[in-house]
């Protein structure tokens, strides 16, 4: 679900279409590294983590899960209604597109040309119908991914393709294709697989906190080599498991949590 609908960036002032793709992609990328993994990457955007070992060639192999996910609004229009609107967005989109697209190289007056005309044909688009906002995979559209010296976009190093981080994997496990299929599905499924425990610890965590006001872990997003170590390494360990080996279900981790004696506990001392 999470890979389903985000995240997006819809900044009309910003007009570098090729910088707006790159906040998108770090934006992804630092969201599932400490929502969904408990770990603080982003700065390993512009350099090897200083503290933690996530290496900066890490970081974009984990952005390249999403090089091909492009935004996609699902119409909400019954069917005989759909085709007609999309007969007339479709080519005045693509215009606008292409459009927008050469704003990155012009200056001066052409540029302010261009401009004009984008906001002239953005006023011919028929009223957007409601819609659910959602992603997919374009691989026409993939974003060739490269270590970025710096963080800079404009100054590209090596390319890289999919693959999770070093210190979670073995070394010599080898990179995806570039042009994969379906990067996000193996994102998820790696995510989720039993060897890799470190997402369900996440999760219990984040209910635990959100039952007990202070997770066995007390730094949520933060999982890394200086945080404070959990407050019962064990029961962290058994509450993962026991979540994984219950299909991933919430309510069943809820329903172990609250009928615990713990937390049937007093509050007063």
């Amino acid at each position: 679900g999470f890979h389903r609908f985000g995240a997006v960036r819809r900044n009309a002032g910003n007009q570098n279409v090729a910088v707006s793709r790159n906040e998108v992609l770090i934006e992804r990328t630092d969201i599932v590294a400490s929502a969904i993994l408990g770990l603080t990457a982003g700065c390993a955007r512009c350099h090897d983590h200083k503290i933690d070992p996530i290496l900066q060639k890490d970081y974009y192999r984990l952005q390249a899960y999403f090089s091909a996910t492009q935004e996609h609004s699902v119409l909400l229009l019954p069917p005989a209604e759909r085709a007609p609107f999309e007969a007339k967005w479709k080519p005045l989109n693509t215009q606008l597109d292409e459009l927008r697209g050469m704003l990155e190289n012009l200056q001066g007056a052409d540029r302010q040309r261009v401009t004009r005309e984008i906001r002239d044909l953005e006023a011919t688009l028929p009223p957007a119908p409601p819609s659910i906002l959602s992603i997919r995979n374009e691989p026409a559209k993939r974003t060739p991914i490269h270590v970025l010296k710096r963080g800079d976009w404009d100054n590209k190093g090596e390319p890289v393709a999919p693959r999770p981080p070093t210190v979670l994997v073995s070394d010599d496990l080898p990179e995806l294709p570039a042009d994969t299929a379906a990067p996000r599905t193996a994102l998820a499924r790696w995510l989720t697989t039993p060897a890799q425990p470190l997402t369900a610890r996440v999760a219990v965590n984040r209910v635990w906190q959100s039952l007990f006001g202070t997770g066995l872990v007390e730094t949520p997003e933060d999982f890394g080599t200086r945080t404070p170590v959990p407050l019962h390494q064990d029961l962290l360990d058994w509450l993962a498991v026991d979540f994984m080996e219950n299909g991933w279900s919430q309510k069943h981790l809820v329903r172990a949590l609250v009928s615990s004696r713990t937390y049937q506990q007093s509050s007063r001392a």
